[in-house]
């Protein structure tokens, strides 16, 4: 095929800022490549289990193979679960390899999911996006109002009710020819917000929803939190020399992965 003299040819793939998209839009070769980014960077990891302690291992894993994977997961979210689960793979060989337990990344893709939906209900995204926002019905839990409304980006309300995503695909979920549109983010996305706690989303209707997001990523990631939103207190501990020595490794390394 020609375009103004020249010869244009046929890609099943193309990449755009580090996301990959493919002639099927299922995410599939995106979620491959997160998978291999991953692999390479833990042969790295495995070559210094006999020099670091694990602990030190669980970090670098944390901070330089697992956010190589989850680069642009709020895209390779719809993937086929055959796909994501290479990627879940990878961090199976992490766990073993240093000993510890990590958070899940289906709870962090839904987190990362969370803070997306925020921004675009906080109206911070280019104007694009805020086409994908969805419809929130608020009913009124109050015995003397029973009126329903509706709200978009930037919108807030005062009044104490329930904040419930409309489905955004209605019957077309059902539909066996729509798998693959049933799992990207639009389709899921009121499913991940309508697993918020009901006091997060009332305070993101009031006071915004940027100032809730962490919270919200907290709950889905399944770490402790107060009832009053405030964080967790943490002891801090005078670190040893050898710890010293290993945050020093950790730095280092970061040029090297």
């Amino acid at each position: 095929m020609e375009f103004d003299g020249v010869n244009v040819t046929f890609e099943t793939k193309l990449k755009i800022v580090g996301v990959i998209y493919d002639n099927n839009l299922n995410w599939s070769k995106m979620a491959s490549e997160m998978a291999s980014r991953g692999r390479q960077a833990l042969g790295f990891l495995k070559r210094l289990g006999g020099l670091i302690s694990k602990k030190d291992l669980s970090t670098i894993y944390e901070y330089f193979v697992r956010s190589k994977m989850e680069y642009g997961c709020t895209s390779y979210i719809g993937a086929a679960p055959s796909h994501l689960e290479k990627i879940d793979k990878v961090q199976r060989r992490a766990e073993k390899l240093t000993s510890s337990e990590f958070q899940s990344l289906l709870m962090r893709r839904e987190a990362a999911c969370f803070s997306f939906i925020c921004k675009i209900l906080s109206g911070e995204c280019v104007e694009p996006l805020l086409k994908m926002c969805p419809d929130f019905k608020l009913e009124q839990i109050s015995t003397n109002c029973n009126s329903s409304g509706f709200m978009g980006p930037n919108s807030t309300r005062s009044s104490r009710s329930e904040v419930q995503v409309t489905s955004m695909v209605g019957k077309l979920r059902n539909g066996t020819t729509l798998n693959t549109f049933g799992r990207c983010f639009i389709a899921q996305a009121h499913d991940i917000f309508n697993k918020i706690p009901e006091d997060i989303k009332q305070r993101g209707v009031e006071k915004g929803w940027m100032k809730v997001v962490k919270d919200g990523q907290r709950f889905l990631r399944g770490e402790e939190r107060r009832n009053d939103g405030t964080k967790k207190e943490t002891n801090k501990t005078k670190h040893t020399k050898s710890e010293i020595y290993s945050t020093k490794l950790v730095n280092e390394l970061n040029g090297m992965v």
